[in-house]
């Protein structure tokens, strides 16, 4: 019966989570399971998403880690980096649904070493965060610079930058993609001279190392430069 009871449990879970990705939200990722979310259901290119997995996963740390992944939405990469040798993982989200998805989708996949919280980060409280070996703060630089300003922004980066003690992983929005105002508030970067700028920005903001990890593909044609800094070493 205590089986029956827990499989018909799971089922309504996993059916509340299906309401909840069709109506409530529309998700940037898969979730990492398979419970849930097609391709149809993802609002950037799922393949995109997981060859950017697969080029942080193969930088991360080989022994256990800590790690902070601000923008988690759903989970994806906190749920990855929870079942690739984490000890513990935050996830930070600004919007309350996907967090509740995270949280339902923890619960359906059983991992215990992540958690998730409805918050956001700013120039304001970014100094309240520990340090983690490894940051994942991907595509949430143009959120910052479009609601609190470039040189706010700025100091977010440098603050997260100076916090990881390992690598922190980076992508932002450039001016010139077609979609989504908040990208639409950087400078507007030519695709050749994305690199270059981005360069500068992550070495102006502390970092001593910067590697150019890939690029990978994220909707309408549009693409975002993934990076890997460390911090500068006094």
């Amino acid at each position: 019966m205590y089986y029956l009871l827990t499989k018909a449990g799971r089922f309504l879970e996993m059916q509340q989570v299906k309401l909840m990705m069709k109506y409530g939200l529309k998700s940037y990722q898969p979730d990492p399971f398979g419970f849930v979310t097609s391709a149809a259901d993802i609002d950037r290119d799922p393949e995109g998403t997981h060859k950017k997995w697969l080029l942080i996963k193969e930088e991360l740390p080989a022994e256990p880690y800590t790690a902070l992944d601000l923008g988690c939405n759903i989970g994806y990469f906190s749920f990855l980096m929870a079942l690739n040798k984490a000890d513990h993982v935050v996830g930070m989200e600004l919007e309350r649904g996907p967090v509740l998805v995270a949280e339902k989708l923890k619960t359906l996949g059983r991992v215990g070493n992540v958690g998730f919280l409805n918050a956001t980060i700013t120039d304001k409280n970014v100094d309240l965060l520990g340090e983690y070996d490894v940051i994942l703060f991907l595509s949430v630089f143009h959120h910052l610079v479009h609601s609190g300003g470039m040189d706010a922004a700025k100091y977010v980066l440098s603050a997260l930058i100076n916090k990881s003690r390992n690598a922190l992983y980076f992508e932002t929005g450039q001016g010139d993609q077609g979609f989504g105002k908040m990208a639409g508030s950087m400078p507007k970067i030519a695709k050749e001279d994305a690199l270059d700028y981005c360069t500068d920005l992550l070495m102006e903001c502390g970092a001593g190392s910067i590697q150019l990890l890939g690029e990978t593909s994220l909707k309408n044609s549009a693409s975002r430069l993934l990076f890997k800094a460390k911090k500068r070493q006094e």
